[in-house]
């Protein structure tokens, strides 16, 4: 997660869009099993909260698996008008290096490698 908080903020570098990273202390019932063991249920990852006016895009991790996902994360929207913020897409690593991305509708297997390109079509409202 922090080298995609790195990669994001490489991205906008120098657009004017405010990349905010913050931690999050995480509790992940998704590692349950494992956590017994090795007490990996609770631990801080970075969020990442870009910025343009009255516009914002959250990403948030949301825990590390999820059937043949890991490491879920949302992207979420906020509206300027003030209905609040839709999920519309999750992030997943991807199986060898990087990043995935789905609609939130979508089934994992409609995953696509998370590139640039796709990266700022998910978020071209934010500008």
């Amino acid at each position: 997660m922090a080298e995609l908080a790195q990669q994001i903020s490489q991205w906008f570098d120098g657009t004017g869009i405010e990349v905010v990273i913050s931690t999050r202390h995480l509790h992940d019932l998704s590692t349950l099993g494992y956590s017994l063991n090795s007490g990996i249920c609770r631990y801080d990852i970075p969020a990442i909260r870009l910025q343009n006016g009255e516009r914002s895009v959250n990403i948030v991790p949301q825990q590390l698996l999820d059937g043949v996902e890991k490491g879920i994360v949302t992207l979420s929207l906020e509206a300027p008008d003030g209905a609040g913020s839709r999920e519309v897409f999750y992030l997943s690593l991807a199986p060898e290096e990087g990043w995935m991305i789905r609609k939130a509708h979508q089934p994992p297997e409609a995953r696509l490698i998370l590139t640039e390109d796709r990266f700022f079509m998910a978020v071209d409202s934010l500008a």
